[in-house]
């Protein structure tokens, strides 16, 4: 057996089990939509339904997330899928790294730039922003990117703040173009 194909056998089960329970959540939760009702005075039927599409989703997630588990235990068996192989690695290694600049980069765009920037500068911004940190070669722009969008993400929270207090909706747009072709340069 290769060792990185068993390490991703293991994985796979790891993964399995978390989408076959985020599957029956979301069966769950569409359980409680209305299947057929009277709206309007007009009686609906079950396909047409709010909560068909989630059932659907939710039922086609759990029988692949099964596929998956079941085909790493055949890969494995029981007890190879469950032996946890020791290995030692830094939380700060370049994958984590890789991760945590994903994480920053997409709660700053959620959090900070849709609520308070028009849509086409934020998103402008962030595309580019995300780009540069993770196609450019050079691993130091990883840093310097995410660092200058969360600093500008930051600055943009702060005057969305100051709004209705003097500062206008388009000199919090203008700040956010001068940012980005600031990073572009």
């Amino acid at each position: 057996m290769d060792n990185q194909t068993s390490h991703l056998r293991r994985l796979d089960f790891r993964t399995g089990i978390i989408l076959a329970l985020l599957a029956f959540g979301l069966i769950w939760e569409a359980t409680s939509y209305p299947m057929s009702d009277s709206y309007g005075g007009v009686q609906n039927v079950w396909y047409v339904s709010p909560a068909l599409f989630p059932l659907l989703v939710g039922g086609l997630l759990l029988l692949l997330s099964l596929v998956l588990v079941a085909n790493a235990v055949s890969y494995h068996g029981w007890p190879g899928v469950l032996r946890e192989q020791q290995k030692t690695t830094s939380w700060f290694d370049e994958r984590n790294q890789r991760f945590l600049a994903i994480v920053v980069l997409i709660a700053t765009y959620v959090y900070a730039f849709i609520p308070t920037v028009d849509f086409y500068i934020g998103t402008a911004f962030f595309l580019f922003a995300f780009i540069s940190a993770f196609y450019l070669e050079r691993h130091e722009m990883l840093f310097i990117c995410t660092g200058f969008f969360l600093v500008v993400g930051v600055a943009l929270g702060i005057s969305s703040s100051q709004v209705g207090t003097g500062i206008s909706q388009v000199a919090v747009d203008g700040f956010a173009t001068l940012a980005f072709i600031i990073c572009a340069c």
